[in-house]
């Protein structure tokens, strides 16, 4: 599956987890939201943060597609 041409109409504020392939949606600057397989969450709204939990498998180490106006916390 590939996340950008399946999910096309994702918003500034919005990612696709990696993993369990849900869509999260950061209503607000402080509105933390994480994933049901808690791999990832999101926060920040439109100034979004991805944080990755657990590690994700196809990542090479740049800033994936769907992060390109935020940035990435690795736990």
């Amino acid at each position: 599956m590939d996340i950008l041409t399946d999910k096309p109409d994702l918003a500034s504020n919005q990612a696709v987890c990696f993993n369990c392939e849900n869509v999260l949606t950061s209503k607000d600057q402080y509105d933390m939201v994480l994933c049901s397989c808690g791999a990832m969450a999101v926060d920040g709204e439109y100034h979004l943060r991805i944080i990755e939990i657990k590690e994700n498998p196809a990542h090479n180490g740049g800033l994936p597609p769907l992060a390109k106006n935020g940035f990435i916390m690795k736990f």
